[in-house]
C-alpha cells in the first residue's frame, strides 16, 4: 500500500479543437460539429485526459445561424468571429437550442380542460404533426423549431391555433378555449 505524502490540484480546461460545418444540398440539413479535448497545463504542456464532440443539427443550426453581431457580442462581423462566439455561447448554455413550451388549457371561467394538443408545419405537400399529447397541462420539449403552429383540440370547445416564428428557450402558454356554440351532436338522430 502506497504512502501518501500529499496532494496536487490542478485545474482541469476544455479546448476547443476543431468545428466542422457540413450541408446536405439533397436535404438542405445543416450540421456543427464541435471537437473538444480536456485536460491540464502541466509546467507549460498539455496533457489530454479526455477528447470528444458536440454535434448541434437540423433546425437549432438555422436559429443559431440567424444570430447578429450584437446578439452574439462581438465587435466585428466576420462569420468565422460570429460562429465561435455562437458555438460557444451553445456549449456554456447563453444560447438555447431547444425549446420547453408548457401549456396550462383552460376554459373561459378558469376550470382545466382535458384537451389533444400537436405542434404543425407545412413541409412540402405534407402536412406534419410534433409533439403530440393529451392533458390539461401539457409539457413539449424538443429541439429548437421554426414556423410551428400550435392546435389545441376539446370536444364542445373551438380549436386554438398560435403560430411560432422561432421556438426557442422556455415559454408558458395559458391557452383559454371558447365554446363552440355550432358543435351539434347527434344520437341515433335525435339533435341535442
Amino acid at each position: 500500500m502506497p504512502l501518501e505524502i500529499g496532494e496536487v490540484q490542478t485545474k482541469i480546461e476544455r479546448r476547443h479543437k476543431s468545428f466542422h460545418i457540413e450541408r446536405d444540398f439533397a436535404t438542405e440539413s445543416l450540421r456543427v460539429i464541435i471537437e473538444y479535448a480536456d485536460g491540464f497545463y502541466k509546467e507549460g504542456k498539455w496533457y489530454t485526459l479526455e477528447t470528444g464532440n458536440v454535434v448541434i443539427e437540423g433546425e437549432p443550426v438555422f436559429v443559431l445561424m440567424q444570430l447578429t453581431k450584437e446578439d452574439l457580442g462581438v465587435d466585428t462581423c466576420t462569420i468565422g468571429k460570429m460562429l465561435e462566439a455562437g458555438i460557444y455561447g451553445v456549449l456554456g448554455g447563453q444560447i438555447k437550442t431547444n425549446f420547453k413550451l408548457t401549456l396550462i388549457i383552460k376554459d373561459q371561467q378558469g376550470n382545466p380542460v382535458f384537451a389533444r394538443c400537436s405542434m404543425q408545419r407545412q413541409e412540402g405537400e405534407n402536412l406534419v404533426e410534433y409533439n403530440i399529447q393529451e392533458g390539461e397541462v401539457i409539457v413539449i420539449e424538443d429541439i429548437a423549431r421554426l414556423g410551428m403552429t400550435l392546435k389545441v383540440r376539446a370536444p364542445g370547445y373551438k380549436e386554438f391555433s398560435k403560430f411560432y416564428e422561432v421556438l426557442l428557450g422556455e415559454i408558458v402558454e395559458e391557452v383559454v378555449l371558447e365554446p363552440d356554440t355550432q358543435a351539434w351532436q347527434t344520437c341515433e338522430g335525435v339533435l341535442y
